[in-house]
Order: structure tokens, then sequence, then C-alpha cells
């Protein structure tokens, strides 16, 4: 595994930082960090894909007066509209610290509801206090409370 890899992972979770309480990893990261680091097997390495999965409720807080997309932004992460659905699949893509990445945001598909930012996608919808991604903002909003 490369360390590069890793090194655009954890950088990932420090420009999160104040997010950290509100994320869930998922993907492949998920057993790679309980096998490094909660049962202590460095040796064993799982499967890890490409993309980095966070998992979030389906409504995320301001915290510290940044939004989790101003964060991603302001590291000089591009937001990429994966789909032509409505809201579009959005992965945050760039490179950290010399690392390639790539993140998607996850959230109950049970808890989205019609109206802006509405449909299939697993991505968190739209509210009335929403802040939006700047470069779509009649299509795609997450939702903050």
């Amino acid at each position: 595994m490369s360390e590069n890899f890793i090194r655009g992972f954890f950088a990932t979770l420090t420009i999160l930082q104040s997010y950290l309480s509100e994320i869930v990893v998922g993907g492949g990261w998920a057993p790679f960090l309980y096998y490094r680091y909660l049962a202590g097997d460095r040796l064993h390495t799982p499967v890890l894909t490409s993309d980095i999965d966070l998992m979030v409720k389906h409504d995320v807080p301001i915290v510290e007066f940044k939004t989790i997309d101003q964060l991603l932004l302001d590291a000089k992460l591009e937001a990429i509209f994966r789909t032509n659905d409505n809201p579009p699949i959005i992965h945050y893509e760039g490179t950290i610290e010399g690392a390639e990445v790539e993140i998607e945001f996850v959230t109950d598909q049970n808890r989205i509801t019609t109206g802006c930012g509405a449909g299939g996608s697993k991505r968190p919808s739209c509210g009335s206090t929403s802040l939006c991604v700047d470069s779509c903002r009649k299509h795609t909003e997450i939702n903050y409370r």
C-alpha cells in the first residue's frame, strides 16, 4: 500500500478535524483503521479503494463557522459532479500534501425528501437553512442545522 495514499487519507481527516464527531469512515478505510490501529495488526492490509467514503447524518451542523464544503474548497479540492441526477453525486477531488484524493459523503437515502436537491442520490439534500456548493446552488445543496 502506498504511503502517499495513506498520507492523503490522514491529511483529509486533518482538514475535516472539526467535523470528526459528525463523520464515520466507511468503505475500505474502515477495516484499514481497525486492523492497523485497533487490532494492532500492521501486516494485514485490507483491500482499499481509491476514494474516501465518509458517512454523515442527513443534517450536519456547521462547526466553527465553516461548512465541510468550505473546508474542502479552502484546501484547494474541487467539487466534481459525477452524475446528471438531481442532485448529482459530488466527489471532492484534488491533491492534498502531494497525494491525490477523491472524497464522497454518503448518507441514509431514506432521509432524502422531495424538493430542491432531492432525488435518489446517496448524499445529503437541501433544507431551509442550507449552505450550497457554490458552483451549483440551484441543484445541489448540503443540509446544515
